[in-house]
């Protein structure tokens, strides 16, 4: 990949560390990391400023095709050939989960302005809308769950979702 000046079209330099063609890349918000797509199934993560690698985050079985940041730049979102959607921990790197759904690779992805929803685009000529997939804490998200739920999960509940953990109220 080549990093350039859009004001005097200069080239800045290099980002070097994929093993296969680079389909995409999207800055993060604060503009101080770039994401990358890549054939090789991985999204690989870089200063911006030092152009130099941060880490890459892998996890897909195919390759990735396109990237995006959430608005206050805490999650990343990735687009597969696995067809699948991989959500990121933008500081850890860690994988939150995955979007399935699409019954091809997945093309595209985004966020929405307040980053609560997500849309992916896929060859299986559908766009799928996937809100409430993040939560900014977990009082957020146990509201959300209870709203659904209602009275919580049954403890045979509990055990098929939450196996190993004991036991626990899961709403009021």
């Amino acid at each position: 990949m080549r990093l350039w000046d859009a004001a005097t079209r200069k080239q800045l330099g290099r980002l070097n560390g994929h093993a296969g063609a680079v389909s995409a890349v999207a800055f993060s918000p604060d503009g101080e990391t770039i994401a990358s797509a890549s054939d090789d199934g991985m999204v690989g993560l870089w200063d911006a400023a030092t152009r130099k690698p941060l880490g890459r985050l892998s996890g897909h079985a195919g390759a990735v095709s396109a990237v995006a940041f959430s608005p206050d730049g805490k999650t990343i979102a990735s687009a597969s050939d696995d067809g699948m959607v991989g959500l990121w921990d933008a500081a850890t790197r860690k994988q939150l989960g995955r979007l399935s759904g699409h019954t091809d690779a997945v093309s595209a992805v985004a966020f929405s302005p307040d980053g609560k929803t997500i849309a992916s685009a896929s060859y299986d000529q559908m766009v799928r809308v996937w809100e409430e997939v993040l939560w900014a804490s977990v009082a957020e998200l146990r509201a959300s769950v209870c709203d659904i739920l209602l009275t919580g999960l049954t403890r045979s509940e509990w055990e098929q979702y939450a196996p190993g953990t004991p036991y626990r109220r899961s709403c009021p």
